[in-house]
C-alpha cells in the first residue's frame, strides 16, 4: 500500500474529496493510488503539504513504522492548523500558566509508543536471527556504549 492510498483510507477521506480539492477528476487519484501513473510533481508538493508528510511517502510502499510516522505526522498538522484545546496540564509551566492539552495529542501519544514498540520487535527479531554469537556481543558492547544506564535500565523493564 502506497502512502496516498495509506492517508486517503486510514483518514477516511475519499478519492473524490481528494479529487475536488486539487480540482482533477477522481479517475486520476485512483490511477496514482493504483500506480498505473506516477502523481505529478506540482500535486505531488501540494499533498504532501495537505498531509504535513514528505513527498516520498506518498508514493512508496510503507512498512509498518512508516505507516505508524505517517499518521503521527497527519495527527500532528492537524493540530498545528486547527488547535482545539480539551484541557489542561495539572501541573504549572515555568511560566506560571497551566500548559493545554490539545485534541490529538494523546493519540500521538500512542502512535510514538507503538512506534517504539514496532521498532524493538524489529530489533529483537534481528538480533534473534543472528548466529554468530561474536557479532552478538560487539552489537551488545555498541548499544549498551550509546546508552546511558537510566535508557538501558527502561529497555531492560520494557523487553521484560
Amino acid at each position: 500500500m502506497t502512502g496516498l492510498e495509506f492517508v486517503i483510507i486510514n483518514n477516511n477521506l475519499t478519492i473524490h474529496s481528494i479529487a475536488e480539492e486539487l480540482s482533477i477528476d477522481k479517475e486520476d487519484v485512483l490511477l496514482w493510488m493504483e500506480e498505473s501513473t506516477i502523481i505529478p510533481a506540482d500535486f505531488l508538493a501540494i499533498l504532501a503539504k495537505r498531509f504535513g508528510i514528505a513527498e516520498y511517502f506518498l508514493t512508496k510502499h510503507l512498512n509498518a513504522i512508516e505507516k505508524l510516522e505517517v499518521q503521527k505526522n497527519y495527527i500532528s498538522k492537524q493540530i498545528s492548523d486547527n488547535p482545539e484545546i480539551i484541557g489542561y496540564d495539572d501541573q504549572f509551566t515555568i511560566w506560571g500558566g497551566q500548559q493545554p492539552i490539545y485534541k490529538g495529542e494523546a493519540e500521538i501519544a500512542e502512535i510514538k509508543g507503538q512506534i517504539m514498540k514496532t521498532k524493538t520487535e524489529n530489533f529483537l527479531e534481528a538480533f534473534n536471527d543472528l548466529e554468530d554469537e561474536d557479532i552478538m556481543v560487539e552489537l551488545l558492547i555498541s548499544l549498551i556504549n550509546r546508552f546511558d544506564k537510566d535508557t538501558i535500565k527502561t529497555i531492560i523493564e520494557e523487553l521484560s
